[in-house]
């Protein structure tokens, strides 16, 4: 099981990454742009859409795609309690690029 600290670890050591909350939840930015929020047993990233359809496919069981009003796709669900901090590194780093490239700029 992926607990809060060791993504709140892997996160904060990322260049410009700050700690705030999202909806009283733990959320990861890099600017203004959210890449990564925690629930008690998830984590909604914020992944390209391809990768994720291609996670959930592969493993329903541990992915799951979201979505605003069923149509907005809005990232991937990640079930901490059947994933290791080890496969959800690279995918944090991936979550943290695509907002970085994403980001607005004001």
């Amino acid at each position: 099981m992926v607990t809060l600290e060791q993504i709140k670890t892997i996160a904060l050591d990322l260049p410009e990454v700050t700690e705030s909350l999202h909806f009283r939840l733990p959320t990861f930015k890099v600017g203004d742009k959210g890449f990564i929020t925690v629930q008690k047993d998830a984590a909604i990233m914020a992944l390209p859409e391809e990768l994720s359809i291609a996670l959930s496919g592969r493993e329903p069981e541990k992915f799951e795609l979201v979505h605003r009003n069923r149509k907005y796709f809005v990232g991937l669900k990640v079930n901490l309690q059947k994933s290791t901090i080890t496969e959800l590194m690279p995918l944090i780093q991936q979550a943290y690029e695509h907002r970085k490239l994403n980001k607005k700029i004001k």
